[in-house]
């Protein structure tokens, strides 16, 4: 972390100003260290992250993050990924340059890393280990700020963001609705948010994967990510033309290196929470929290908004 983050960083319980005090820390760069508020709470600093939760229910996503080193064909992939995510809301990183953004739910830090590359100060929060792979990406890289933390009850203060993004995640939070509009109060004015969420419309394969989770979300970790690895000689099946159409009812990842399958079959099967939305709900959403230019973008279901100027 660096100690400019202590600019965006209020106690979640209380909302109160933070006090920073660090231990050997290299100039700018907090790697260990306390944050307190005067309502009691204390949050440590350890590896460069903020600790501002304990682990809840992201295990399966710290085993995914941990259990799997990353390749750089993996890497180059999921680095297309969120550059495509920018595309289609279209948001030029470049425009950026300055701005103050968060990346809610960053996982390996892969965008976070990409924004800040463009010269844009990024704060990155997930609840998962994965933030331990993002802290070691950035670790020495200037504009980046990895922290745990609960994006339902974030350590940041409300008007802080230039722009808020999220690729993915909020449909893995218990309340996907709430989890947006917490996210929509951090902006500033003129601050524009995007995110994509899972969708609701693909019923009958919808159907299938949740009929499954109710066994496979019980398992443990490993074992699941064993199974995972179906996932390959299946998605060669449901290639195959008409004889492939009966087996493309169960979602299985079917793109990128074997590697990136199976990893995107255990993101499927393995979290407690997966909700799925409609372009109607999501854009309610948008509408409930004041924002303006909202667009919904060909990417089920990818959504952005900005927050009007006062």
């Amino acid at each position: 972390m660096k100690e400019k983050a202590q600019d965006f960083l209020v106690c979640p319980a209380c909302s109160g100003p933070l006090r920073l005090v660090t231990r050997g820390a290299p100039e700018n760069e907090v790697m260990e260290g306390e944050y307190s508020c005067e309502c009691g709470k204390r949050y440590p600093v350890h590896n460069g992250i903020g600790q501002f939760v304990p682990e809840g229910y992201t295990a399966s996503f710290s085993f995914q993050w941990l259990a799997s080193p990353g390749t750089p064909e993996s890497e180059a992939l999921a680095r297309t990924v969120k550059q495509d995510f920018l595309d289609r809301i279209g948001l030029d990183p470049e425009s950026l340059r300055g701005r103050t953004v968060l990346d809610a739910g960053c996982g390996r830090g892969t965008l976070t890393l990409l924004l800040a590359e463009h010269g844009a100060e990024v704060i990155g929060i997930d609840l998962s280990d994965g933030v331990e792979v993002a802290a070691r990406s950035a670790r020495g890289k200037p504009g980046i700020n990895i922290i745990r933390a609960d994006i339902l009850n974030p350590p940041l203060a409300t008007e802080s963001f230039d722009a808020i993004l999220s690729l993915g995640v909020l449909h893995h939070t218990r309340d996907c609705k709430a989890a947006f509009l917490r996210l929509a109060g951090l902006l500033r004015p003129g601050g524009v948010i995007a995110i994509w969420v899972y969708s609701a419309y693909s019923t009958y394969r919808n159907k299938a994967s949740d009929l499954l989770r109710r066994f496979t979300t019980r398992m443990p970790p490993r074992l699941l990510y064993g199974l995972c690895h179906a996932a390959i000689p299946l998605n060669a099946l449901q290639s195959i033309p008409v004889l492939g159409l009966p087996f493309r009812i169960i979602p299985v990842a079917g793109e990128g290196p074997w590697r990136w399958k199976v990893l995107g079959t255990f993101d499927w099967y393995s979290p407690t929470y997966q909700s799925k939305h409609t372009f109607p709900e999501v854009f309610g959403w948008f509408e409930e929290a004041g924002l303006e230019q909202i667009r919904v973008h060909d990417w089920n279901i990818c959504v952005s908004g900005k927050r009007p100027v006062r």
